[in-house]
């Protein structure tokens, strides 16, 4: 089930405790909740596109923006899958999220430049698969914006 309220992670504890801390305070940027479908949908895409671009940590204001975005399209077109499908789907995104962001998290605390890119231009393909391409796509307080 998809949390209601805040998204709470374990506290780190032992050796890596720093980067885990570091990792957990992305995640909350990113995702800023995780309350519903449209939380995790946002927090995919603006990661996503985070990553792809090689980009700075979004802003409140950028993510909320997206949020919007998300939560007036839903409203224009439900989603089609039964509850348990669209709760699947929430979960795979969000595992594939903390993925990304430990990647990412790893590639930058390394200066790992090649993994870097190689993350980016994984995470923009298969975004580009899903009919979002986040090259083509600028991120602002009131979110996506063509470039």
């Amino acid at each position: 089930m998809i949390a209601r309220g805040p998204l709470r992670l374990a506290k780190p504890a032992g050796p890596g405790a720093a980067r885990r801390g570091r990792c957990r305070r992305q995640e909350r940027l990113a995702v800023r909740g995780g309350r519903d479908l449209r939380d995790v949908v946002s927090a995919y895409l603006v990661t996503g596109w985070m990553i792809s671009n090689q980009a700075q940590l979004p802003t409140r204001a950028q993510v909320d923006g997206v949020r919007r975005q998300i939560a007036m399209a839903m409203q224009e077109r439900p989603p089609a899958a039964a509850a348990g499908n669209r709760q699947m789907a929430a979960e795979l995104m969000m595992y594939e999220l903390v993925s990304l962001i430990y990647a990412r998290q790893e590639g930058l605390q390394t200066g790992n430049r090649p993994a870097l890119q190689a993350i980016a231009t994984r995470t923009a393909g298969s975004l580009r698969e899903r009919g979002f391409d986040p090259l083509r796509i600028g991120l602002t307080d009131q979110g996506f914006v063509p470039r």
